[in-house]
């Protein structure tokens, strides 16, 4: 047996296992796919999330601002108030800036940890952009790897339904034979004519004068 024979046996015997395959193929881009969309679904509710959180880091930084202008304005009333000999509105000025103080120590706090989950937020949603972009390379690639082998594989069958060399065969054995008949046929004929090698026997005369 020779190498194409053996080799046309082996894609042969392989027919149902292809199909096996094409189908776990179809199960797992369709599972991949539904993954994919839950993700994207997962990744628009976390860039909502992140949104607030941004907007939250945003208004608490405003207000410690804010809050540093105002006590710093308390300050300087407070001064304004002992150059002007009045030590009693000094010291509501004063109080009122420690309360602010207060206030600011507490909205740094809350900032603090407002732009740390944001980072962490951002991070989260950097890594699933990162994985989901990923996963659609990789089946896209795998798409085309799969569309080539489909293609190789409709070649493989057309050459396999027909034996071009075997076609090729056939066709010169039927010329063969057709001509061999009609060779035969117009020397039956010349056999059969009683007159025929008399009229071949003047021709070569005639044709030698």
């Amino acid at each position: 047996m020779g190498i194409f024979s053996r080799m046309k046996d082996i894609a042969s015997s392989n027919i149902n296992d292809l199909k096996d395959r094409r189908e776990d193929n179809e199960k797992s881009e369709k599972e991949i796919n539904e993954y994919i969309t839950q993700r994207l679904l997962d990744l628009a509710e976390i860039k909502r999330s992140c949104a607030e959180l941004i907007a939250n880091e945003v208004r608490l930084e405003r207000q410690c601002s804010e809050c540093q202008a105002q006590a710093e304005r308390f300050e300087e009333l407070a001064k304004k108030a002992l150059a002007a000999g009045s030590e009693e509105d000094a010291r509501v000025f004063l109080k009122k800036k420690h309360e602010l103080d207060k206030k600011k120590e507490e909205l740094d706090r809350r900032h603090a940890q407002a732009a740390g989950d944001a980072d962490k937020i951002k991070e989260t949603y950097n890594a699933m952009v990162r994985e989901i972009n990923g996963l659609q390379v990789r089946l896209r690639e795998l798409k085309g790897r799969e569309a080539v082998a489909d293609a190789q594989n409709t070649f493989n069958k057309m050459s396999d339904s027909m034996d071009i060399e075997e076609a090729f065969s056939d066709m010169e054995e039927n010329t063969d034979f057709m001509q061999s008949t009609a060779e035969a046929g117009s020397y039956a004929n010349i056999e059969n004519d009683p007159l025929a090698q008399e009229i071949e026997k003047l021709r070569r005369e005639i044709g030698n004068k």
